[in-house]
């Protein structure tokens, strides 16, 4: 890998972010006001319309993310992708006119503490490029095996979690109906975004390996349609998580708790899964998990101060 790829893989990865954190403000713009139409640049649109048009850039943001993996290691691509969470203060407080209270900032600023370790302990030389066979041996791999097993069966525990819930405590329920009990409303609060944080890490880990065989052309390959698929079905997931999220979180409280797993999921994904650590010294490994703990310890600094998702709506 040449040092323009490494460095161009970075520019594209904080271009995907970008991208993202305004297509999330755009998409949480459409959906808070509760109302069918909302002013777009002075003219009255339906809310479904630019929320389609957000929902577009997110998929413009991932196509960029998709180019950036073939410049350099998941782990380091993943943690540049969280620069999304500086994007977004900045665009959700011009554009929304969400508050950045201390805790939000001090979360996000811990989370970039943290990626910026595991940037710093990254390899450069990892190889990208992956053959049939290559994917067959990771896939085949007990610890691979299993940490794949550990990912899917979380985000299947999440979606019905997050069903169970939204049966019991609909968001817009009627005056009268009993609210969640804090300590549930506190949790469902992490659940709904870092699942869907969990959900887009399959879909990185699944559309790395398709993209690669597809790449080398390797069409008839098994393995090929299977990550394919997966890539496919965790991504359109993705749209009806996306709502559901963002239908009752301000971006500035959802994004830090989804993207920090995305992170957090994605490097284990590239140190368990594709054995990234191979190409790391000890002291590298070191880095990348004290990267891994800073995030989780800055979602949860960002946590301090949470309102309920019927007072955050409220106040749009």
């Amino acid at each position: 890998m040449t040092a323009g790829a490494f460095v161009l893989g970075i520019v594209l990865a904080t271009a995907a972010a970008a991208a993202l954190a305004m297509s999330m403000v755009v998409q949480r713009y459409a959906l808070a006001s509760g109302e069918s139409h909302v002013p777009l640049f002075g003219v009255p649109c339906r809310a479904n319309v630019v929320w389609f048009l957000g929902l577009v850039g997110y998929g413009a943001a991932n196509g960029l993310y998709v180019a950036s993996l073939q410049y350099g290691p998941l782990a380091l691509m993943a943690s540049v992708f969280t620069l999304l969470l500086v994007f977004n203060c900045v665009f959700a407080r011009c554009l929304l006119g969400e508050a950045l209270t201390p805790p939000k900032v001090a979360g996000c600023v811990v989370i970039l503490g943290g990626v910026c370790l595991v940037v710093v302990g990254s390899p450069k030389d990892v190889d990208v490029d992956l053959s049939a066979s290559d994917v067959a041996r990771l896939v085949a791999k007990p610890l691979g095996a299993a940490y794949l097993a550990c990912l899917v069966g979380a985000v299947a525990a999440s979606v019905a979690a997050i069903g169970a819930y939204e049966r019991r405590y609909p968001l817009g329920a009627k005056d009268g109906a009993p609210p969640p009990p804090p300590r549930l409303d506190r949790l469902m609060g992490v659940v709904y975004p870092g699942s869907l944080g969990l959900d887009e890490a399959v879909a990185h880990l699944s559309m790395k390996a398709a993209v690669s065989l597809l790449g080398n052309g390797h069409w008839a390959a098994a393995l090929t349609w299977i990550f394919s698929a997966a890539w496919i079905g965790a991504s359109l997931a993705t749209l009806w998580w996306l709502r559901t999220v963002f239908a009752r979180y301000e971006t500035t409280l959802a994004l830090p708790i989804e993207y920090g797993s995305v992170c957090v999921a994605n490097v284990l994904s590239g140190l368990v899964f594709y054995g990234e650590r191979r190409f790391m010294s000890p002291l590298q490994l070191a880095l990348v998990l004290a990267g891994v703990a800073v995030v989780l310890v800055g979602v949860g600094v960002g946590r301090i101060e949470h309102p309920p998702p019927s007072r955050v709506v409220q106040q749009q």
